[in-house]
């Protein structure tokens, strides 16, 4: 392929689904790669006059017209022109292609594709055609990761760029195509363009024979639990009566398997905390489980047996006896079930807290694995990871119930968790209680610091949220802050303004915005941030952390060359350490 030089880098991100998969036959692959686009050259360097000194003294061949197409005025004079990424964690991916490589031909091709749509998640039908999602161009790209809420569509092509066509209705976020094993069938989800930037999906499916389509589950169904969870990238059984995903239920990553025939949905509660499916094979399904005292093992499904029988593959790695789970549902709540974490001691007030809200805010904390998680409670903490109004994963879908009301309800029913769970563990030290939060979660943890200063002790923020009226001319979600903070705007617009058109609205998003009691903060407060955030900038954290200088309050900073997550293994090893040193320097 860099012999060919007919693209630039392959896609591998999972944020763009499939992005390489070989024909039934396997005769033929199909994968995503950059646009090659003409290399910019500046008006003047010395590179330019060499070779125009060179081409001076060739007068014939071959080699003047290649090193003239070197130095042409295309591309002169745009290499700092700005060009429009799809935001955090996919700043080098600007304009998408498919390639298709024939091995047993020999040949290579580039999909012939309509010029305003960005093509992603690959499926073949038979041989001789391609099935895809795609989002449209706009004036201006939004953020795509954790954002199920962008205009998409489910296209159709033939391998040789004809017969294009649209599965999907416009106006919907339409995504995660997967074809059934005989190439007669296809299933995607959908979702509505609302402000939540993630809610409950719907399964449409469609004959790909009549071009029938229908609902095959819907977004609340009666009885049954919302989905929130694309579909792996191996779903279908090989007979392609089953379709396996996995969603996000009550603080468990739960099982679902569909049998599309009879429209059947079956829940297997035996085999809690899937985290992953892995493969698909004849017989048998391959997937991971875990759970936050419990590492990773492997499990086989036997797709042969009747009931399901699953047979582990391989032992836990991390099995923490030291620890037991306790549920907490705070009464009356909508949202899923917050769950404590800590030594099964039976001393009075000898535990120190950690109260962990996630981001998102449209997520959940379910039941899984971390190594962070692990260590902390090996050091005798406890942990409260809260789920809150807003969050995804109950029984049903709330994540609208949110809006307009971010900084206010999520904060309170926080607060209400951590109330409820220390009359409910005589164990945990009220004296003792820490924060630890990273993007919206560290929005809840300023609000919950500055609100309740009384009850903690310490703060950690992972590049958090501050101040919605600075975030939204800087961050690669804009409507984002419009939706949370309650500013309306339409979902369709091409071109979403990055400011604020009133002082009504404006208001809004500063009475949302924690930095505004950045004066009522009594806990020593340490940030991490990172450099390469298009997210939650670093601004959003600097700022905040001046505002505490300001008010003379203790706080310190650091700063990482990484994005959002923080999750290199240099960066994820030292904000652990930094942050278990401030806790116990604090907790003294």
């Amino acid at each position: 392929m860099k012999e060919l030089d007919k693209h630039k880098n392959i896609y591998t991100s999972g944020a763009w689904g499939c992005t390489m998969i070989f024909s039934k036959d396997c005769t033929k692959l199909a994968y995503l790669a950059e646009k090659k686009i003409v290399k910019a050259k500046p008006y003047f360097s010395s590179y330019s006059k060499l070779v125009t000194d060179w081409n001076s003294t060739v007068e014939l061949g071959t080699e003047k017209k290649q090193n003239e197409d070197i130095i042409g005025d295309s591309g002169k004079g745009q290499e700092f022109a700005y060009r429009q990424s799809w935001g955090e964690q996919l700043s080098d991916a600007f304009e998408s292609i498919i390639a298709i490589l024939d091995i047993e031909k020999d040949e290579f091709r580039i999909l012939p594709l309509p010029d305003n749509i960005f093509p992603y998640d690959l499926q073949w039908v038979d041989n001789s055609s391609i099935i895809a999602s795609a989002y449209p161009y706009s004036e201006w790209k939004l953020g795509a990761i954790f954002c199920s809420n962008r205009e998409s569509r489910i296209f159709q092509v033939k391998i040789d760029g004809s017969d294009f066509k649209y599965l999907s209705d416009p106006g919907i976020a339409a995504f995660s195509p997967r074809v059934r094993p005989d190439s007669k069938f296809v299933v995607w989800q959908e979702r509505l363009l609302t402000g939540n930037h993630r809610s409950a999906h719907r399964i449409i499916g469609c004959d790909l024979q009549t071009m029938e389509k229908k609902i095959v589950y819907d977004f609340n169904p009666p009885h049954k639990i919302p989905l929130y969870t694309e579909f792996p990238i191996n779903c279908w059984t090989h007979d392609g009566k089953q379709l396996w995903l996995l969603t996000d239920h009550e603080i468990e990553s739960k099982l679902v398997i569909l049998k599309y025939k009879h429209d059947e949905l079956k829940f297997y509660d035996p085999f809690r905390n899937i985290q992953k499916i892995l493969w698909i094979g004849k017989d048998y399904v391959l997937a991971s489980r875990s759970s936050l005292c419990m590492a990773s093992s492997l499990l086989m499904f036997d797709l042969r047996t009747t009931p399901l029988k699953c047979h582990t593959l391989s032992d836990d790695v991390v099995q923490n006896h030291l620890v037991t789970m306790k549920r907490l549902i705070v009464a009356g709540s909508v949202s899923p079930p917050s769950f404590y974490y800590g030594p099964t001691t039976i001393q009075p007030k000898s535990i120190p807290l950690i109260v962990m809200p996630h981001g998102g805010p449209h997520g959940v904390y379910v039941d899984a694995y971390a190594a962070e998680l692990e260590m902390f409670l090996q050091l005798g903490f406890g942990i409260l990871r809260c789920n809150y109004i807003g969050s995804t994963g109950g029984k049903v879908d709330v994540t609208e119930s949110l809006l307009g009301k971010a900084g206010d309800l999520d904060v309170k029913d926080c607060q209400n968790t951590v109330v409820s769970l220390l009359k409910m563990e005589p164990s945990i030290n009220h004296n003792k209680i820490v924060l630890f939060g990273g993007s919206h979660g560290g929005f809840l943890c300023a609000h919950l610091s500055s609100k309740y200063p009384e009850y903690y002790k310490a703060v950690i923020l992972l590049n958090p949220v501050t101040d919605l009226s600075t975030m939204v001319g800087t961050t690669d979600i804009p409507d984002w802050c419009y939706a949370e903070a309650g500013v309306d705007y339409d979902p369709k617009m091409p071109f979403l303004i990055p400011t604020i058109q009133s002082s009504e609205n404006a208001l809004k998003l500063i009475n949302a915005s924690p930095i505004r009691n950045v004066d009522k903060v009594e806990a020593p407060t340490l940030l991490h941030l990172g450099s390469e955030d298009l997210r939650v900038p670093m601004s959003q954290g600097l700022s905040y952390y001046r505002a505490l200088k300001a008010a003379n309050k203790i706080a310190e900073v650091r700063m990482y060359n990484d994005c959002h997550s923080l999750m290199k293994p240099q960066v994820r090893f030292d904000v652990f350490m930094q942050s278990v040193l401030w806790f116990m320097k604090y907790l003294k």
